[in-house]
């Protein structure tokens, strides 16, 4: 819901008519509305988007997907010259934590100069993607101490989070010689809204629309992280090649197995409905490693504090923060540019269990669920796993439901993506096979 007062002393707007074609020669179009910027991002808005009023009101803000556009924009419009007010990226089930992310709707970077930025800023960040072979931004927020780049996307499921995480960090690298914030990579980031004041220079807040066409999110995939190899038509025997026929590409294999470490530990949680007390902080802190590989250091206290809420009640936040401290400053020495030696070996200083090391630390919790879980499994189950994989990678015999065995996980993604509303041809884009064979498979 929104404030009250705010939506009372707005006023309407027209919302921004945005050249639909993407072209790079097309007129750059300025926009200084908050509703614009709601717009641009969240274009068929099919989640919950987070407005955060820092100052003077500290209030949260809930804008809906179902509520009337011109209450929304009346509402935005309100928050014109506020100080400090930022709002979600991405849309949400309820609230801003990345269990409950239900649309990704944007990559982006933020730039931090100290001071505020002008065009040739903007040129000059622009200039290093194109020397980094990496596309230019839709769209640039001049945030009144530097830059915000997105990359705006089309309604993107969820369940792709480890390759955004992968798109995400690639982009903020290619621009790290360029005062890139390395913090700033979370799914449920919050970034200043258009209109609004930056009460660190008394400046406002304002856009610039460079390229108003939307990306498929397949598409900036393959123009950031480069395309995939070609998928084997028979025999896989590399993990990579493996990771690649199912639709991973292989730039995101890490981020997508501290995924299923995370979505595994939901599910021994809901199975036992709460981690009994001699278990409590080992499963809290595996959450946490888990997540210092999506969340920024700055929110996995809250991530951890939320796991604890839904899994562990009663425990005080402070022990749940105690839980994930390890992993947060192993976070902070990974964004700022740290290694640690292992074994010979420089590495990434966050936390990174063997599947063996994640079994022994919760088998007593993950036993009576091993069948459901993908990460947090013994050897025997890994083993049954693979000839699964395998009998499918070689064989993969029909289904008799239209499609083959091999092509399992993508129905699944193609149903999931559909139920979210995005259309067949937006499906066949992302899943890289032809309209055709969407429809089959849906049995449309």
């Amino acid at each position: 819901m929104m404030g009250a007062a705010a939506a009372a002393g707005a006023t309407g707007g027209a919302a921004l008519n945005v050249n639909p074609i993407r072209n790079p020669n097309q007129a750059n179009l300025d926009f200084n509305i908050p509703g614009d910027h709601h717009d641009l991002l969240h274009h068929n808005q099919v989640g919950t988007v987070i407005v955060w009023e820092s100052q003077a009101a500290k209030a949260w803000h809930k804008i809906e997907p179902g509520q009337a556009p011109a209450e929304t924009r009346v509402f935005l419009e309100g928050l014109s010259g506020l100080n400090d007010t930022y709002f979600t990226v991405n849309e949400f089930k309820g609230w801003h934590l990345q269990r409950l992310l239900k649309s990704l709707r944007a990559c982006f970077v933020d730039i931090d100069l100290g001071r505020a930025a002008t065009r040739y800023d903007l040129d000059e960040a622009i200039e290093r993607l194109h020397e980094k072979a990496m596309p230019a931004p839709n769209m640039v927020v001049f945030s009144g101490r530097g830059l915000h780049l997105y990359w705006i996307l089309k309604h993107t499921p969820a369940l792709v989070l480890p390759v955004w995480q992968a798109v995400e960090g690639a982009l903020i690298k290619a621009l790290a010689d360029f005062h890139s914030d390395s913090k700033a990579r979370d799914c449920t980031r919050l970034l200043r809204l258009v209109g609004t004041k930056n009460s660190k220079t008394g400046g406002g807040v304002r856009g610039l629309v460079l390229d108003g066409q939307p990306w498929n999110f397949h598409q900036l995939t393959d123009e950031v992280l480069g395309h995939r190899p070609e998928r084997p038509v028979r025999q896989v025997r590399s993990f990579e090649a493996a990771q690649v026929k199912r639709g991973i590409h292989p730039r995101a294999t890490n981020f997508r197995r501290w995924h299923l470490v995370l979505s595994d530990l939901h599910q021994i949680g809901r199975h036992h409905g709460q981690i009994p007390e001699g278990f409590r902080n080992e499963f809290l802190f595996l959450g946490s490693v888990a997540l210092s590989w999506f969340a920024s250091p700055e929110s996995i206290a809250d991530e951890v504090i939320d796991l604890a809420k839904l899994y562990c009640r009663g425990l005080p936040e402070a022990e749940a923060e105690a839980a994930a401290s390890q992993s947060i400053a192993r976070a902070k020495k990974s964004i700022g540019g740290e290694k640690e030696m292992w074994q010979g070996e420089s590495k990434d200083p966050r936390y990174f269990f063997k599947r063996e090391t994640l079994w022994e630390r919760l088998e007593p919790l993950a036993a009576p669920v091993v069948r459901s879980l993908r990460a947090i499994i013994p050897d025997g189950v890994a083993a049954e796993h693979k000839r699964e994989c395998d009998k499918a990678r070689w064989d993969d015999e029909n289904t008799g439901k239209g499609y083959r065995v091999g092509n399992a996980e993508k129905v699944a993604q193609a149903q999931s993506w559909r139920a979210d509303g995005m259309t067949q041809r937006e499906i066949a884009g992302n899943l890289g096979v032809s309209q055709r064979t969407i429809s089959t498979w849906l049995g449309a």
